[in-house]
């Protein structure tokens, strides 16, 4: 719960006094951008991709981040790229790692780019290879560090609140023999 008493790194331990009022807090988001990793659910060895989407993407300027998933999910490519970025292709997708479950990102303009909340960046594939029955998460890696910058030449922050995720559900086929009939 919340406490009445406030005390900050520099109050040695001590109150500060200040008081506590219900109300609203607004937190700015700092220059970058939030990605949104989707949710899907497929069957083993079925073709299954998750949206990767964008807010905040303003003037952006370099772009350089990784998402990780569980390698039982076989890369099976990106598609449906936005068009919105220049020159935003497949050559932008450093796939070297993507058998242990890690894609690089790299993309720069220097000219800054703006995206409408919720584009679609690009939808990214998987082909579950193992795993029926349980939901994989797709993250964003903090290994290679995330590098963004903005258009005013700073530094900048990419965030995903929350994981995405593929749920692999379970195929049963059943074969009979019907020329008795």
């Amino acid at each position: 719960g919340f406490t009445n008493e406030i005390t900050t790194s520099s109050s040695n331990g001590e109150d500060i006094g200040i008081e506590r009022q219900l109300g609203e807090v607004c937190v700015l988001f700092p220059e970058g951008f939030i990605l949104d990793l989707g949710f899907n659910f497929g069957f083993i060895l079925d073709t299954v991709c998750v949206p990767i989407s964008v807010s905040s993407f303003d003037n952006i300027t370099k772009a350089q981040f990784a998402l990780t998933w569980d390698p039982n999910l076989f890369y099976a490519g990106v598609q449906n790229l936005t068009t919105e970025l220049e020159n935003f292709t497949e050559d932008n997708f450093i796939t070297s790692s993507s058998p242990v479950g890690l894609l690089e990102i790299d993309w720069t303009n220097l000219a800054g780019e703006s995206l409408e909340d919720g584009t679609v960046l690009f939808e990214l594939c998987f082909v579950p290879i193992d795993g029926a029955g349980r939901c994989s998460p797709i993250e964003l890696s903090d290994s290679p560090e995330p590098d963004i910058t903005v258009l005013s030449g700073s530094n900048a922050d990419v965030v995903a609140p929350t994981p995405g995720e593929i749920c692999i559900e379970d195929r049963i086929v059943v074969t009979a023999d019907v020329t008795d009939v």
